[in-house]
Parts: structure tokens; C-alpha cells; sequence
């Protein structure tokens, strides 16, 4: 009977077990993000939150700039006042301007992600102040909002997600088989080692 070395046996079980962890991490934090984004995340127009305490809804808006502008803009309107005007861009599903609201502080927050205009993406949260909706710092789960959104943008990690999406799966599969071939092929070399080592013993 072949004795199992501890050693060799410990790390079998991390080259196993390591790669389903991470990816059960991973997968789990991608679902995350599309929880998050599921719960907060919303398209102009149906948009609506109490922005302003005054206990009615008020509706973000795509707007165009001007009659002879492509260019749009969110605005958020009381019914009567401009609240807050934003740049939009829509270039497609991954690359867009992100809105998302947030009300369980009981102040209606809207949160803003946009990576369409190059470079670093911008984005900003705005809450009512009183008398305006000021731009604020982003609380601790704003930023987890914002990150969500910037890991389902091109400008933010969606690439890399996509990445992980498409061939986490099959990587795996071929990691596995990897595996268990070279498994067998060192459990085959050490069956006939002892074998050979039998045969000489008795002869």
C-alpha cells in the first residue's frame, strides 16, 4: 500500500481548493454589484424621489440643451423650479452617464457616474440642503453604488468583468482537467515504481 506524503496531500488541496474559493468570491461580488445596481439604479424619467422634503415626487428628466443641440441633460424639476442640470451621454449600454437613488438615510441622495467624456470618470453624489441640491462627499455606501456602476461601464471595469464573465468557466474546466491529468499520471508513475521496487524485492 503507497503512503500518502502530508505534504503532497496539502498542497493537492490548495491547488484545488484556492481557485473555487476565488471564484466563488469573485462571483459572488459580481452578483453584488448587479444587486446594488438592480436596487438603485434608474433611467431618466423614472426617476422619481421626495428631493426636497416637500412630500411630493420629483422626476428626473432627459432634456436636449437646445433645439439645434445633440447634447442632453438631466434635469430635475420640482413641477415648477429647476433643482439640479446635468450633462447625459448616451453612446451605448456600457458607456453612458449612470443615475442611481438612494433614500433609506430619509434624505433623497442622487448619485451620479459618467465615463463618456475621456480620461478619469466623473462622478458625484447631490442631496438637498435646504435651500438647493448641493453637491456632498459620498457616504460609505454611495461609493458602493459608484463602484457598482463603474464595474458595468467601459470607462470603469466592466472590460474586466466581461473578461472574468466569459472565461472564468472554462478555465476552470481546463485547470481541472490539467490537474487531474497530471494526478493520474504521477499516481500511474508511482504504481509502477512500486511495482518495479516489488519485482526486485523478490528476486
Amino acid at each position: 500500500m503507497m503512503r500518502i506524503d502530508k505534504k503532497l496531500l496539502f498542497m493537492f488541496a490548495i491547488l484545488v481548493g484556492v481557485p473555487l474559493v476565488l471564484h466563488f468570491w469573485i462571483s459572488r461580488k459580481d452578483k453584488y454589484y448587479d444587486d446594488l445596481l438592480q436596487r438603485y439604479e434608474c433611467e431618466p424619467g423614472v426617476c422619481e424621489a421626495d428631493f426636497n422634503r416637500d412630500g411630493r415626487l420629483e422626476r428626473l428628466e432627459r432634456v436636449k440643451r437646445s433645439s439645434t443641440s445633440h447634447s442632453e441633460s438631466l434635469v430635475l424639476t420640482d413641477g415648477k423650479h429647476e433643482l439640479l442640470n446635468v450633462p447625459y451621454e448616451y453612446i451605448d449600454g456600457s458607456l453612458r452617464t449612470h443615475v442611481a437613488i438612494r433614500t433609506e438615510s430619509g434624505d433623497a441622495t442622487l448619485i451620479v457616474f459618467d465615463g463618456t467624456r475621456g480620461g478619469k470618470p466623473d462622478h458625484a453624489v447631490f442631496r438637498w440642503n435646504g435651500t438647493k441640491m448641493a453637491e456632498v462627499a459620498p457616504s460609505t455606501e454611495d461609493v458602493k453604488v459608484l463602484t457598482a456602476m463603474a464595474a458595468r461601464d467601459d470607462a470603469g471595469t466592466w472590460t474586466n468583468w466581461g473578461l472574468y464573465r466569459a472565461f472564468s468557466v472554462p478555465l476552470l474546466i481546463g485547470y481541472y482537467s490539467l490537474l487531474a491529468l497530471i494526478v493520474a499520471a504521477l499516481a500511474v508513475s508511482r504504481w509502477l515504481s512500486a511495482g518495479r521496487s516489488k519485482n526486485q524485492a523478490l528476486r
